[in-house]
């Protein structure tokens, strides 16, 4: 009995070195063993530019979502803000030539993405009537505030873009002001452009 004992720790101790001996030689040898760690990218949103003969518009955007092509896997993904707030109010007008404002950045699963919508609740539009020497207005009296419409509360982005591993992609939405309308029913119907560029993460 203890010879069949001690034959069968000998075999458990031999399959335990084969095994060691396997692993070294994968790791020596650069074989990737496989990995069920979802690949995720990096996508970063930009915001620039503003309407003209506009002194001031004032936009709230209450949630961001990109849109993944795909049967099985496509739809619309909630994306979270740069600032980590369930909103963002800003004039849109501070975002001009080389300023822009940082919307998201964050990881999302690799994929082929052709959509970023912008929720919005509030828009705004601001007017000087009477403005001092630095052009600004001299009082609350002198801004004719227009309350704008956003039809179905929403900016659709239509841009594509491809997410990779390891890789950032940066897509800069550009408002051109000879694109924006305010109409006479105070509908705001931006026509936004998109930029993509694509480079590797630092490690």
């Amino acid at each position: 009995m203890e010879n069949k004992s001690r034959a069968i720790g000998l075999r458990v101790a031999a399959g335990v070195l084969i095994a060691i001996t396997i692993i070294v030689a994968v790791i020596s040898s650069g074989i990737q063993l496989p990995s069920t760690k979802n690949e995720t990218g990096r996508l970063t949103v930009l915001l620039k530019d503003a309407p003209v003969e506009v002194d001031e518009l004032w936009i709230t955007v209450t949630g961001l979502e990109v849109h993944r092509v795909g049967d099985d896997d496509g739809g619309w993904l909630p994306i979270d803000f740069s600032t980590l707030t369930d909103e963002l109010t800003f004039n849109l007008l501070e975002y001009q030539d080389e300023k822009v404002l940082d919307l998201a950045d964050v990881e999302i699963a690799v994929g082929t993405y052709n959509k970023i919508r912008m929720n919005v609740t509030e828009a705004e539009a601001w007017y000087y009537l009477e403005v001092d020497e630095n052009g600004a207005p001299i009082n609350e009296e002198s801004i004719d505030k227009v309350e704008l419409k956003v039809p179905s509360d929403r900016i659709d982005v239509i841009t594509r873009f491809n997410i990779t591993a390891a890789e950032n992609v940066v897509v800069l939405i550009d408002m051109q002001p000879d694109w924006v309308s305010i109409s006479k029913s105070n509908n705001l119907r931006p026509v936004l452009k998109a930029s993509v560029s694509q480079s590797q993460e630092d490690d």
